[in-house]
């Protein structure tokens, strides 16, 4: 089951940046998480520490009134990387990361499996 993982990325001015690579799973009804094929990306703190709760709000759900925050109205969202298992391919949408710094998080993801 694939986890939550902060990773570095050479950006296109050749500087380094870390990323949060968030996998989205759901329940279905058995004991484990499914996983959906997607990736969340957010800019990491730098703290090579992973903190999402830092980058997200908690939930109403889970006791505090604050309203959920879009991925979009999050200044941290990079975007999202799905892999489409009908055509064995990778779609990077709403987010900031070139063409060569999304290959380098594809790369990553395919040889974390």
């Amino acid at each position: 089951m694939p986890h939550t993982v902060s990773h570095n990325i050479i950006k296109d001015n050749g500087s380094t940046s870390n990323i949060i690579i968030e996998p989205i799973q759901t329940l279905s009804g058995n004991p484990n998480p499914d996983f959906t094929g997607v990736y969340i990306l957010y800019k990491d703190n730098g703290k090579g520490e992973t903190h999402l709760l830092d980058l997200q709000p908690i939930a109403p759900e889970i006791g505090d009134s604050n309203p959920i925050m879009t991925d979009e109205a999050n200044p941290e969202f990079l975007g999202r990387l799905t892999f489409n298992q009908a055509d064995a391919k990778w779609e990077y949408t709403g987010g900031q990361l070139s063409a060569k710094e999304r290959d380098q998080v594809v790369e990553f993801v395919q040889n974390a499996k």
